[in-house]
């Protein structure tokens, strides 16, 4: 069985394919063109008579199908993906057929903070790389989604956490695809579907152990143009336990036209646009993130879980925030605070070594653009 080392080259491979082939139905598009879509959203319009309006698309999808943190590839390795949402644009029926791409790159850093039930301290860094290809209109819509994410896990002195170690791991990394879907039954009533499927752990790891999968589908009801009710379920599998399905239940509220309240996957997020392109945001979101490990370590073949309630304050800038044109660039910064985390290591469907962390802070970056 190949490993995640090998699976890495091929994931690098497939993400450049488009780039590289001339011949893609996305490849030939002008590179100065604006894009449609903003992070993980296809594009809606807003009711009649109300402008342009902000829903979750399809980034709430891969929010779902992750239920992982602030800025990371949307529908593969997860973890996150940016804290915003994307302004609605105008469906433009002369373009809705055509195959667009972005690129996300994003970082975070969670400092350092003591173990809670344990010796030692830990520290945490991310990188992430994402690129999709998306098209839509008003009515419908499609998202293919590869993208990247490698941790490092910065243990120190962590003697009393898991056995004959003081290090359970250092690098671990994630690498996934997706798929979305989106259409329109009225003008009240609108549905969402995603897969996805993840590999997570060291890179000498199982490839085969370390695959998850998830599944998600949603109806969105819009009783008036400035708030919708979700409902739907998610259906994913674990390295260890057993498979989950949660029910989905989402609000989407526009309290004026620059202010909404609304949920993004496993996040609750009030935000704020300002003049000059910018939005600021404050947010509440759970994350979570499990990896394989490989059998040369502390615990071979076990598996690292890493769960957290996340409080974030940020701010975008976007060019066309405000407008009706399609957005082609963003920039997302923030910092916060994990509220809530616990690492655990598990072995055959139980647990042998558990600890919470004391708060510490988070701060982070992203960018994303078109191709």
């Amino acid at each position: 069985m190949p490993s995640l080392r090998s699976a890495l080259a091929l994931c690098a491979t497939v993400a450049a394919a488009p780039l590289l082939a001339r011949g893609a139905p996305f490849g030939d598009l002008p590179r100065e063109e604006p894009l449609p879509l903003a992070r993980g959203a296809l594009p809606q319009d807003g009711a009649k008579g109300e402008g342009p309006q902000e829903k979750g698309g399809l980034d709430a999808l891969g929010r779902q199908l992750r239920g992982e943190g602030p800025w990371t590839p949307a529908l593969g390795p997860a973890a996150p993906s940016e804290p915003y949402r994307a302004p609605i644009v105008s469906a433009d029926p002369g373009r809705s057929g055509a195959w667009r791409t972005q690129l996300q790159l994003g970082t975070q850093h969670a400092a350092s903070a003591e173990l809670g039930s344990a010796e030692g301290r830990l520290e945490t860094r991310r990188l992430g790389a994402d690129i999709r290809a998306l098209r839509g209109d008003r009515d419908e819509g499609a998202l293919v989604d590869v993208g990247i994410e490698v941790s490092e896990y910065r243990f120190r002195g962590a003697t009393g956490l898991l056995f004959n170690t003081d290090s359970p791991t250092e690098d671990v990394v994630g690498i996934g695809a997706g798929a979305g879907w989106r259409g329109r039954v009225s003008e009240r009533w609108e549905w969402l579907a995603g897969v996805s499927v993840r590999a997570a752990g060291e890179v000498d790891a199982d490839f085969g152990d370390a695959l998850t999968y998830a599944v998600l589908g949603t109806a969105t009801y819009r009783p008036q143009a400035r708030i919708g009710w979700t409902f739907g379920a998610l259906a994913l599998t674990q390295l260890e336990d057993s498979a989950q399905v949660i029910p989905v239940i989402g609000v989407d509220w526009r309290i004026d036209a620059r202010t909404q309240i609304a949920t993004r996957g496993p996040k609750i997020e009030l935000s704020r646009e300002l003049d000059g392109g910018f939005r600021a945001y404050a947010s509440v979101e759970y994350q979570s993130r499990q990896y394989r490990l490989d059998d040369s370590g502390p615990l071979p073949e076990g598996v690292m879980r890493d769960r957290a309630f996340a409080g974030l304050v940020g701010l975008d800038w976007d060019p066309r925030f405000g407008s009706e044109e399609p957005t082609s660039k963003r920039l997302s910064i923030f910092v916060g605070s994990n509220l809530w985390r616990e690492i655990a290591f598990l072995e055959n469907d139980r647990t042998v070594a558990r600890s919470r962390l004391h708060p510490g802070m988070l701060i982070g970056i992203s960018l994303r653009f078109g191709l």
